[in-house]
């Protein structure tokens, strides 16, 4: 199979000040606020590069050890070729969903056999949450006039529900995180 390796970057944000600012105590009304900014800073700089990986995962130049970006059509395996997105950009619905349960519950190791595996989460855009609370949560299947049941509420798909990240830029985009051992860990 492929090997990956990923270089970890490091980020810091900081703040100087001089011995004699703490001795005249020139900011102790401001360091409240100002350290609060600070972690709130860290926290922004900490999203913005955790969901740069869902943000460009179709960027060619972003590749993995098959070449290929995060998410292909085309990823090789021993014998064929296997898909981890649709060919098109698709919005969410209930047919994507059963895609992403379908695609996940399929899914190969590099000698092609099953990896036994299930949809546990869904990311999605602010923009996309309300439709995504609605696709997975209702007992009714929502695209249905028959009230016919949902199976992806009575399935147990998606067990740790969804996560929604304003850091997501495209509106309509959403991912399916799986039950891999080694899957992606935020």
């Amino acid at each position: 199979g492929f090997k990956t390796a990923y270089k970890i970057n490091l980020y810091a944000n900081s703040i100087y000040y001089t011995l004699e600012s703490i001795q005249d105590n020139l900011y102790k009304s401001q360091w409240g606020p100002t350290s609060m900014g600070f972690a709130e800073a860290q926290d922004v700089l900490r999203n913005i590069v955790v969901f740069s990986l869902f943000n460009y995962a179709k960027n060619s130049a972003s590749s993995g050890s098959d070449g290929l970006p995060l998410l292909s059509t085309e990823h090789p395996t021993a014998s064929k070729t296997f898909s981890n997105t649709t060919a098109t950009p698709t919005t969410l619905t209930m047919s994507l969903l059963r895609q992403y349960q379908t695609g996940i519950q399929l899914f190969p190791n590099f000698s092609d056999y099953p990896i036994e595996c299930n949809p546990k989460l869904l990311i999605t855009s602010v923009q996309n949450s309300q439709n995504a609370q609605t696709l997975l949560f209702s007992p009714q299947d929502p695209t249905t006039a028959n009230r016919a049941q949902n199976a992806m509420f009575h399935g147990g798909y998606f067990s740790e529900g969804i996560l929604t990240s304003p850091y997501i830029l495209d509106p309509n985009a959403s991912f399916a995180q799986s039950t891999a051992s080694y899957g992606f860990t935020f």
